[in-house]
Order: structure tokens, then C-alpha cells, then sequence
């Protein structure tokens, strides 16, 4: 049961992700443009100020990733980055 609800979310995951890359020249562009996503996010901050640091850490360490070619590793701070900084 586990691995059919993990293959239908991947089913419905896959074409969504790619279908988002398709948008963008090189896999570089999508990289930055999600890099000055998050960085517009951490403009608008809502959180403390040891969280504050840690994603200012993350934004630094993705944005050199993404200019080395190191786009999966970029994506995964991001998404760290990103959910540190979400707030409802």
C-alpha cells in the first residue's frame, strides 16, 4: 500500500517538476530564479532572529551552488530555506 501511494505521488510530482524547468533556458536560470524567489521571501521575513541567520547561511551557500553547477544540492537549501521561511 506504502509503495503505491509513493508511485502515485511521484506520478503526479514528475511531469509538474518538469514541466516547471521547461519554463527556464537552462537548468542555471531555473537555479537563480529560485535563489532570487527565496531571497524575496527572506526580504519580507517573519521569524527570529537565530532562524534569520541560519537562512541567510542557506541563501549564501545555494547561491554559490547554483554558479558551480551544483543545481540538485541548490534546490534541497532552497527548499529548506523556503520552508524555514514560510509562515501562515
Amino acid at each position: 500500500m506504502k509503495y503505491a501511494i509513493v508511485a502515485l505521488v511521484m506520478l503526479l510530482v514528475l511531469p509538474a517538476t518538469t514541466f516547471a524547468q521547461e519554463k527556464y533556458k537552462s537548468p542555471k536560470d531555473a537555479c537563480m530564479q529560485n535563489l532570487q524567489d527565496v531571497k524575496g521571501a527572506y526580504a519580507n521575513k517573519d521569524i527570529g532572529e537565530k532562524a534569520s541567520v541560519e537562512v541567510a547561511k542557506l541563501i549564501e551557500i545555494s547561491e554559490h551552488l547554483c554558479q558551480q553547477g551544483n543545481f540538485a544540492y541548490a534546490r534541497d537549501l532552497l527548499a529548506l530555506a523556503r520552508g524555514m521561511l514560510a509562515t501562515e
